[in-house]
């Protein structure tokens, strides 16, 4: 008996009892018809077509953080080091990102220039980052 397993969208050939008994009743699969089968056809495509979308998205979200560059005000004290540091929620909120977006080791203690690299989506953007008094 030919199967669709749904977790998967693979067709595959199991046992008549294996399928009636294990497959069908817990939801895991379904009988490879016609009709199920151009269904799966059209959920790839639209899965498709959905990632292309998001692909896209991501791509002109990484040129337009690139194009800019941000700049964040700290106090700072002696020797140039700063009271405090730029954290993560600080540079997001200054993007305009989400926090878990902002990939950044270890935060930032001094003035100057960075590079700090933002995941947007599939894509890593890198920006300028100016830390200023």
């Amino acid at each position: 008996m030919k199967v669709i397993f749904l977790d998967t969208s693979e067709i595959k050939e199991v046992a008549d009892g294996y399928a009636r008994n294990y497959l069908f009743p817990r939801g895991l699969a379904i009988l490879a018809t016609k009709k199920n089968i151009k269904r799966l056809q059209k959920q790839k495509e639209q899965e498709e077509k959905a990632k292309e979308s998001k692909d896209k998205k991501a791509v002109q979200k990484k040129k337009k953080l690139e194009s800019q560059t941000y700049e964040i005000k700290a106090k700072v004290g002696k020797e140039g080091k700063l009271h405090g540091s730029i954290t993560r929620a600080k540079i997001a909120k200054v993007v305009g990102v989400k926090k878990e977006e902002v990939l950044l080791k270890k935060p930032i203690k001094k003035l100057g220039e960075y590079e700090v690299e933002i995941k947007a989506n599939s894509q890593k953007a890198k920006i300028k980052l100016k830390v200023i008094k």
